[in-house]
């Protein structure tokens, strides 16, 4: 119930059709010629510098009537496999399903991005993969994550006698840090999906509104696993909130504000190919958010919380030997406002 589509009717401009069968040529269509509550995958991935198909004015006729194969990236290819392992028809692609030469259909689009991911019904991540020619799976050993019998003899305690030794940097390493997890534009698309499955370097990981799994832990990670981020948990608690009607908005408001902080920290610490991309690539969280408090967004702030949120610094590794604030970098283009955390290049938090 908690992972369910925001709005079950909403459907992107375009998705990749993949057809009823397996021998079926994958082609765009168009989102009225489909039925209301069609139900499709979206997939999150590194561009790099591969060179792989990507729509645009010139082939948007001949889409339409079948993806050139061959031009496809190993990723785009095995991710309308799992589309179909995953009982969907349908899957959304960036560069397959927005007009890569035209402003316009980028502007209409990517003001779109929190309604498509929010309305998808699982979002597949190429999380440890460079680019799309790594693909989403790799080499691995499955002993690699099989846990450890270690032998304990101690007569002074009542505790059993055998322990299992695992990684507790599972998620943090493989997850977190993984490739894909650094993007910047990725974060939304983590925090607005209902469920994501991360395609990792060692096994597969599961991430939705109440639970994170993986293959070593099908169960659920334990509370002592570090690196799990909370944001996604207090995202699905404002919803449910907002769905019962709470009565309480000044603590949903509060909360509201609380989960943009987090939002914008973890953020800070990603990377964008361009810097133009600071604000825009959060654009879905901010309309997200901007349902939850009914506030006026101001270049990354919102103003009933303005002077809270003026009281941010960059991390400690970014002062001087003096203690003195080093010189910020800021961005080569005019981004936002030097008071806003957008205009600079380095991770922040609030004090």
């Amino acid at each position: 119930m908690d992972c369910r589509r925001a709005n079950p009717t909403y459907l992107p401009s375009r998705l990749i059709d993949i057809g009823k069968y397996t021998f079926s040529y994958p082609h765009l269509a168009l989102a009225h010629e489909l039925e209301r509550g069609t139900k499709y995958a979206t997939l999150s991935h590194c561009w790099g510098r591969s060179g792989h198909a990507r729509l645009s004015s010139s082939n948007l006729s001949s889409y339409r009537q079948r993806l050139p194969r061959s031009g496809l990236s190993k990723t785009f290819k095995e991710a309308l496999t799992i589309t179909r392992y995953l009982g969907l028809r349908y899957l959304w692609i960036d560069s397959l399903c927005i007009i890569q030469d035209s402003e316009k259909d980028w502007a209409k689009e990517s003001s779109e991005m929190s309604r498509i991911y929010s309305n998808g019904s699982c979002n597949i991540a190429a999380s440890s993969s460079l680019d799309g020619s790594e693909g989403l799976f790799h080499p691995r050993n499955p002993l690699a994550i099989r846990p450890t019998k270690i032998p304990l003899t101690r007569e002074d305690t009542e505790l059993g006698k055998r322990y299992w030794a695992v990684n507790a940097q599972v998620w943090q390493r493989n997850v977190e840090g993984a490739p894909l997890n650094r993007r910047g534009w990725v974060c939304q698309e983590r925090l607005l999906s209902p469920c994501t499955l991360h395609f990792g370097i060692d096994q597969l990981y599961w991430e939705c509104r109440t639970q994170t799994c993986c293959e070593f832990y099908p169960t659920g990670l334990p509370f002592i696993v570090p690196g799990v981020s909370k944001t996604k948990a207090l995202f699905a608690m404002i919803e449910s909130q907002l769905l019962n009607n709470s009565s309480d908005h000044d603590k949903i408001a509060v909360d509201g504000y609380r989960l943009w902080d987090d939002i914008v920290e973890k953020y800070s610490r990603s990377t964008l190919s361009f810097d133009t991309d600071k604000l825009v690539a959060v654009a879905g969280l901010a309309a997200e958010i901007y349902r939850i408090v009914n506030d006026q967004y101001c270049a990354g702030l919102w103003r009933k919380n303005f002077l809270s949120q003026l009281l941010w610094r960059v991390k400690p590794q970014d002062i001087n030997k003096e203690d003195q604030p080093a010189a910020l970098p800021k961005t080569l283009q005019y981004i936002a406002p030097s008071w806003s955390w957008a205009s600079v290049q380095r991770p922040k938090f609030s004090t």
